[in-house]
């Protein structure tokens, strides 16, 4: 009488048991494949048939390398399964393919299953990434629109103290090595301080106080940009022996 109680206490110990290992494998966020250990698909859980599209009936008997992998990762693939043969864990990220052919970036990881008698099995763990994945891409392209912006603003930055150096100098000759200087230090180029690029030119009423029309160009400014624009606020276009071919004194 005593033996007959042990023994169903004892079954109702393994069916708690599996009904709480069984709830952990349906209800996990992760989808998860059990394979047995000659890697073919024992089940899958609910989730996994909601990242991949396979029911548990697709999946079992088959390699799971046959169901997921895209070609382009068949060696990555192939270096998992071996490790996996030998009984060790893996984590890493990856892409596999859904039944409908689209690829879903993955964080997987194998955990394998043993009892007294070695390995009787592995856990695969798929995590869907594709979020994240994409906020990393996102990331990347904005830094690489900065870096651009940052280079476009450092050559405006230097071609604006180039254009008032040469100005300065045509109005005030004296003052001409000191404009040099903070070209120098702005890191505008020698060579580009004493030649310009091919000139932008317009003809019209200039800014002048006197509203006489003039020919405005100024070798390497475009006319309509505001550094121009500033110059001619400034009469700086009226200096003395200031030369529109070279845009210096």
């Amino acid at each position: 009488m005593r033996l007959a109680r042990q023994l169903l206490k004892s079954r109702e110990a393994l069916r708690v048991q599996k009904d709480t290992l069984e709830n952990l494998f349906q209800n996990s966020p992760e989808a998860i494949a059990f394979l047995d250990a000659e890697g073919m698909v024992v089940r899958v859980n609910r989730p996994f048939f909601e990242l991949f599209g396979f029911t548990d009936e697709e999946c079992r008997g088959r390699h799971l390398d046959d169901l997921l992998v895209p070609a382009d990762r068949k060696e990555e693939a192939s270096r998992i399964t071996d490790r996996a043969r030998m009984g060790l864990p893996t984590s890493f990220e990856t892409v596999r393919t859904a039944k409908d052919g689209k690829r879903i970036d993955v964080q997987a990881q194998g955990v394998p299953v043993f009892s007294e008698g070695g390995k009787i099995g592995e856990y695969f763990l798929y995590r869907d990434i594709r979020d994240r994945k994409a906020a990393e891409r996102a990331l990347l392209a904005n830094r690489e629109d900065l870096k651009r912006s940052l280079q476009r603003m450092d050559r405006a930055w230097k071609q604006t103290v180039e254009v008032l150096s040469s100005t300065a100098e045509a109005r005030d000759p004296y003052t001409a090595g000191h404009q040099r200087k903070v070209a120098q230090l702005a890191g505008v180029p020698s060579s580009t301080r004493t030649s310009w690029t091919p000139a932008f030119s317009c003809s019209g009423k200039s800014g002048s106080p006197s509203g006489s029309s003039r020919r405005s160009e100024v070798p390497g400014l475009c006319p309509c940009s505001p550094v121009h624009r500033l110059c001619e606020k400034w009469n700086l276009f009226d200096s003395p022996g200031f030369s529109y071919e070279t845009g210096r004194a």
